[in-house]
């Protein structure tokens, strides 16, 4: 993204959302590697990007959901967590400097 990205989308009052894992499966990778990383240090407000579209995603994803539920985590809608209680509203200049591979919510002050 970029600066003129986010500031079209403040203007038309559109959130932008980053991740805090990345499943990689663009790459089609096996299920069991799709599942390591998005299990791996995940946590309340963990934001997974997932990518449509490849059959090792799809079997992944009853074990990631299994794996979060085993943690006592329960998977949510993008749209839940952008409610009144959003872990985390960035400014654009403290979006301009996440690191390209997601960011976690503590580091953001």
């Amino acid at each position: 993204y970029t600066a003129m990205v986010l500031r079209c989308a403040s203007a038309r009052s559109q959130i932008v959302t980053l991740w805090t894992h990345n499943a990689g499966d663009w790459a089609n990778p096996p299920v069991s590697a799709i599942v390591q990383r998005c299990l791996t240090a995940i946590r309340p407000g963990s934001i997974i990007l997932m990518h449509g579209g490849d059959i090792n995603s799809v079997r992944a994803l009853p074990l990631i959901i299994r794996g979060l539920r085993a943690r006592g985590l329960e998977p949510a809608l993008l749209s839940d967590m952008h409610g009144p209680n959003c872990p985390e509203l960035l400014t654009i200049d403290a979006a301009l400097h996440l690191p390209q591979n997601g960011w976690k919510p503590d580091e953001i002050k």
